[in-house]
């Protein structure tokens, strides 16, 4: 397991969240005044069984664990590793020392990869545009939050060159100024879809995708970058 898992399984989200914001039970989920923008009527839900969080206000944004400490605590992903590690009670492995502007660089495109992955998993799991991903995904028997479905962290990718970019246009996030140096990076599939559906899988990298897997189907494409 890696460290991220460990911390994802030892931090429970609901009792993290609630420590900013006051939680009221809506079926198995819990739902409350969004902590990020003004709201009078709660539109910030928190989704235990996924772990995950998102706002359908205002906002229109969400994450795990990782990325609410971020945009709570505004911090960086690594920065919000060292916080919730903390409260996790594990140890990070201290890499050794970096250029720090070599550092610096890294630590932002592990930010926006992280943000990208959210952004297509998000489509995958809850928008109604990722419908048809998702039935292909049960014919396949392949359940998108299974053991797969969650190690490979699958996302959907809807049609379209420019869906995640507009989309980060609109959460303002200093970050996304390396959008066009490593949109590539993060295993997605956006500008080379053809079909109704497209289910993509990333993996932290910094390095272009050398290799791409397809599995015969009607509407769907599976891609991993190395």
């Amino acid at each position: 397991m890696s460290t991220i898992s460990d911390i994802k399984e030892r931090v429970d989200i609901v009792s993290l969240v609630s420590e900013h914001v006051q939680l009221t039970k809506a079926g198995k989920n819990y739902k409350g005044l969004c902590p990020f923008h003004s709201e009078k009527h709660g539109s910030f839900f928190v989704f235990p069984d996924r772990q995950t969080w998102h706002c359908f206000g205002a906002c229109g944004v969400g994450g795990d664990i990782f990325s609410f400490v971020m945009k709570r605590e505004n911090v960086d992903f690594r920065e919000a590793l060292e916080i919730l590690a903390r409260r996790a009670g594990v140890t990070l492995e201290r890499a050794p020392a970096r250029v720090p502007e070599r550092d610096a660089k890294t630590e932002r495109l592990l930010e926006t990869l992280e943000a990208a992955t959210s952004y297509f998993r998000r489509l995958l799991l809850d928008a109604e545009a990722g419908r048809k991903a998702r039935e292909y995904l049960g014919k396949r028997h392949i359940e998108p939050e299974g053991e797969a479905g969650t190690s490979f962290r699958l996302g959907y990718s809807p049609d379209g060159w420019t869906n995640l970019k507009e989309h980060r246009r609109q959460v303002v996030s200093p970050s996304w100024t390396c959008w066009t140096r490593v949109c590539w990076c993060s295993g997605r599939t956006e500008a080379r879809t053809t079909g109704s559906a497209t289910v993509s899988s990333s993996r932290y990298s910094t390095r272009r995708s050398e290799s791409s897997v397809s599995e015969a189907g009607p509407s769907a494409t599976f891609s991993r970058s190395t």
